[in-house]
């Protein structure tokens, strides 16, 4: 099996706790993805909208001679790492039921091609202030702020950056707390996997990614689960118990 390296793995606490592990694959095995010409022939066939993602199910890697790479994010290595950090965020956010040691867990992972971010910057921070349905928020990936969907109780995201990839605007991730909290920026950078516990207050999304028909935002979403739903959309609220309807724009920290 492909080794996960979590020797390399930082926690940081703000905006609220997450892991950033650099090199989580062998150098090799990663560019297998980032440099991928099946995967750029498939996206090029399948027509990447641009705006939007085409998305590889699990159950597909086997087409692109990934199954290998599915099985090594399915490790119990890696499972037990993050059930380490952040069971006890996930149980004192939904109570026992979701006590990940208590109950069968459920890690996934899914190939994501996208020629841009879903939606430009400045116009994330025009909806995340004008929407004040909160289930709107969580719909699609790179659709303005939003939590992940209920059922996740870990969450991640793995980049697979090509190394001919020179955008400015690359589709780095934003994490965030509350309206009165900055915000932490992580880049889009080769190799990288950030996980989370998926939280009522674990507000992230996606800044704007040029179209480039040569480069594509190469990223595997990642989940640990129940077999539930353990959030409630319409009632999520900041780190302090404070309801959350919209977000203003603030500093980068």
């Amino acid at each position: 099996m492909i080794p996960i390296n979590l020797n390399d793995a930082e926690i940081y606490h703000l905006p609220w706790k997450h892991v950033v592990i650099k090199n989580i694959l062998p150098e090799s095995t990663a560019r297998s993805i980032s440099e991928s010409k099946i995967l750029s022939e498939y996206a090029e066939t399948s027509g990447v909208p641009e705006y939007g993602k085409i998305q590889i199910n699990a159950l597909k890697y086997d087409e692109f001679e990934f199954s290998s790479i599915h099985e090594a994010l399915k490790s119990p290595e890696l499972v037990e790492f993050l059930i380490n950090k952040f069971n006890e965020d996930v149980v004192n956010a939904y109570g026992e039921e979701a006590n990940l040691r208590k109950n069968e867990v459920y890690p996934t992972n899914d190939l994501c091609l996208f020629n841009k971010s879903a939606t430009p910057f400045d116009d994330v921070w025009k909806a995340s202030t004008s929407i004040k349905d909160q289930t709107i928020l969580s719909h699609g990936n790179a659709k303005g702020w939003h939590l992940d969907m209920s059922n996740k109780l870990i969450s991640g995201i793995i980049y697979f950056r090509e190394v001919t990839d020179n955008l400015k605007e690359s589709g780095d991730l934003l994490l965030t707390s509350s309206p009165t909290d900055a915000i932490k920026k992580i880049p889009y950078e080769f190799n990288t996997g950030i996980f989370w516990a998926n939280l009522p207050w674990a507000w992230h999304s996606v800044t704007q990614r040029e179209v480039s028909p040569n480069n594509l935002r190469r990223t595997v979403s990642y989940h640990i689960g129940g077999n539930k739903n353990y959030n409630d959309y319409k009632h999520n609220t900041d780190k302090n118990g404070v309801p959350v309807f919209g977000f203003r724009k603030v500093n980068i920290l």
